[in-house]
């Protein structure tokens, strides 16, 4: 990958701080105090430098810093630059209404595993020094306290580089993707890569995925059929199935179903185990538990990904051809795993699990 500069944004409705970690350790942090202040023509010039000589690594930077910079850029004061900074987190704005990102930037955000705030990603790397905003967002600035805030974005951009090297692999990974799909997914989740290469994949058949979801409506309800290889001799159990098979259930507006009530509420026995159900099947219901005994492991090679193809599971609107294609990139994934290819294995392991979270199921 390019040389990269790690970047973060401090803005208050008297103070902006452009601050900089390059990759040789250097930190330069460009500023400005007082409402109608911005920052010098010259700076703004090394910066517009920068941005083309370097890839932009930052943590929700596509969403914020990136689009505040592009004000500060265009001659924005600290008061502009502030207003545009409260209508991003505050107010209803968008990254896209102040024009577009570079595509040489990075947001390590969505490829960091799970959700969580840049601070919280530090603890769970154990690094050595945490720090909150020191001020409120609205608060106005002496000398004093500018300074401390500044010295709180060389933290934020050491936590952020720290976060980078340990996400490198997965980077790495995304770059080789890009490279053969010709596709841009340095700052995509796992779901939205395997979103992206399947839609490439799709299209040299000649089917264009995105169209095909814009035309087909979200249903307001959806049934559950229980796959005929699960059976239950359990009288108490076959009952439950039947139960849910004849429940309507609703579809929230994010498109995920919403369990019902009662359902939410049931407790299954299983021998000594209790149970209840979530949307992702049975969930323990013991805080801790001690077996006594020989412990067997069993290894199945692409659980999931399997059970899809052999359960025939497929979006509606991409009809049986998902399956045609998801069978194949398992097939070339398990080959290339055999064959130690681990590159080709990994990237198609992230398309095949990050597919059945993505697209659905029928």
């Amino acid at each position: 990958m390019n040389k990269i500069i790690i970047y973060d944004l401090e803005i208050s409705p008297n103070y902006m701080l452009v601050g900089m970690l390059f990759d040789n350790g250097d930190i330069v942090q460009y500023e400005a105090l007082g409402k109608k202040k911005g920052l010098s023509k010259k700076e703004i010039k090394q910066i517009e430098k920068w941005l083309r000589e370097y890839t932009w690594v930052g943590f929700n930077s596509l969403n914020y810093d990136s689009p505040v910079l592009r004000e500060i850029l265009n001659g924005a004061t600290c008061y502009e630059a502030y207003k545009t900074s409260w209508s991003l987190i505050e107010g209803d704005a968008r990254r896209w209404d102040f024009g577009k990102a570079s595509n040489k930037q990075i947001d390590i955000m969505e490829v960091a595993p799970q959700t969580a705030s840049l601070k919280l990603y530090g603890a769970r790397l154990e690094t050595k020094k945490l720090q909150d905003l020191p001020y409120e967002p609205d608060q106005i600035l002496t000398k004093k306290e500018a300074k401390l805030m500044a010295e709180y974005n060389v933290n934020d951009l050491y936590l952020t580089k720290e976060l980078y090297t340990k996400l490198l692999p997965q980077l790495t990974l995304r770059n080789e993707i890009g490279s053969k799909y010709k596709i841009n997914v340095m700052s995509r989740s796992d779901a939205q890569v395997a979103e992206d290469i399947f839609q490439a994949e799709l299209k040299k058949i000649g089917i264009d995925a995105r169209a095909l979801g814009k035309k087909k409506d979200k249903p307001k309800i959806v049934t559950y059929k229980a796959p005929k290889a699960v059976k239950f001799k359990s009288k108490r159990l076959k009952a439950l199935v039947k139960r849910i098979e004849d429940t309507n259930i609703e579809v929230g507006k994010s498109g995920s179903p919403l369990m019902p009530k009662w359902l939410k509420e049931q407790v299954i026995t299983i021998g000594d185990s209790a149970y209840n159900i979530g949307l992702g099947g049975l969930h323990s219901m013991e805080k801790s538990m001690m077996v006594k005994g020989k412990l067997g492991n069993i290894d199945v090679k692409s659980f999931y990904p399997s059970l899809i193809v052999e359960l025939g599971l497929y979006p509606k609107h991409l009809d049986k051809e998902f399956l045609n294609i998801y069978s194949t990139i398992k097939a070339r994934r398990l080959k290339a795993k055999q064959a130690g290819d681990k590159t080709t294995s990994d990237m198609l392991k992230l398309v095949l699990n990050g597919s059945y979270g993505k697209f659905g199921s029928n």
